[in-house]
């Protein structure tokens, strides 16, 4: 099991929100986390520079009995703006199948313990890189849509 050395770590202002820790960009000897940790949360996560670049960023709701809905990431999709249903998500132990009608994806949910996601790997916890960084989580997803930047990106 390799060090988790944490660059980053995220104070959120939000009521009910994890920070989460930062790990290594390889997804060599991370722990499993199962998927239906994210249930009931928006989960806010970025690849790459998302954390200054608003496209590469996401702030879905993942809801109960699998509705993805989205909160605007900033710039090109504004702050404040929500979309209740932009796809689905179904998770089988720590793998996630994400479906947004045109394209799909398999990711899988890894952190440096089984109860704490940190990120999400293209293969599986064990090899491969990581595709998105979690920053946040928002526990539970924010009852109103008036909440304008739940992520605080």
């Amino acid at each position: 099991m390799r060090n988790f050395v944490p660059h980053l770590v995220i104070a959120a202002s939000v009521a009910g929100a994890w920070p989460a820790t930062s790990m290594a960009e390889d997804c060599s000897g991370d722990t499993d986390v199962p998927g239906s940790v994210l249930s009931d949360t928006l989960v806010c996560a970025y690849k790459g520079d998302g954390l200054t670049n608003p496209m590469n960023r996401w702030s879905e709701m993942h809801n109960a009995g699998g509705v993805l809905g989205e909160w605007g990431r900033g710039a090109d999709d504004p702050q404040g703006t929500f979309t209740a249903n932009i796809g689905s998500w179904t998770p089988t132990g720590n793998a996630i199948a994400y479906d947004y009608g045109d394209y799909d994806y398999t990711w899988y949910l890894c952190g440096p313990d089984a109860s704490t996601p940190a990120v999400f790997c293209r293969t599986s916890c064990n090899s491969g890189d990581v595709v998105a960084t979690i920053k946040t989580l928002v526990d539970p997803i924010p009852a109103t849509t008036s909440l304008s930047n739940p992520c605080n990106w």
